[in-house]
Order: C-alpha cells, then sequence, then structure tokens
C-alpha cells in the first residue's frame, strides 16, 4: 500500500507539474505573442494532444499501478492460506 500512496503522490505532482506547464506556456504567449508569429494552429494542436496524451497516460499508470497492487494482494492471501 505504500507503493499505491508513492504512486498517488507522483501522480499528483506529475498533474500539478503539466498544469504548471500550461500555465506558463498561456502566460508566455499572451505575454509575448510576436514569439509565435511562425506557429501555426497545426502546433499547437500538437501541444494540446501531447498534454492530453502525458495526462492520459498517468491516468493508465495509476491504473495499472492498482491492479497490479490488488492482484498483488490477492495473491499474498492465498500464500498465506496455503500456509497456514
Amino acid at each position: 500500500m505504500q507503493e499505491r500512496g508513492k504512486l498517488l503522490e507522483d501522480n499528483k505532482s506529475s498533474k500539478s507539474a503539466v498544469e504548471t506547464i500550461e500555465d506558463k506556456l498561456h502566460h508566455v504567449i499572451t505575454a509575448r505573442p510576436d514569439l509565435f508569429e511562425n506557429i501555426g494552429e497545426k502546433t499547437s494542436e500538437q501541444l494540446d494532444r501531447l498534454i492530453s496524451s502525458i495526462e492520459s497516460q498517468a491516468t493508465q499508470i495509476l491504473e495499472l499501478q492498482t491492479e497490479h497492487d490488488e492482484t498483488r494482494e490477492k495473491y499474498q492471501h492465498e500464500i498465506n492460506d496455503l500456509q497456514k
């Protein structure tokens, strides 16, 4: 269960980092649009897809870790029962 807590903490940190990056990008784009004159909508869409993909992968990692922990706990109970 400590691993799950650590993973939840890591996931929360990752989401926070992604949000911070999004906020900073938005701030830079708003404050200095001249830096992005040659960047088209396609690049912006690619960045949005990348951010979405990272968030999705973080969710999948959490789900896989939860499934792993549940399976390990189940088998540990079975091992304990067999040892009795």
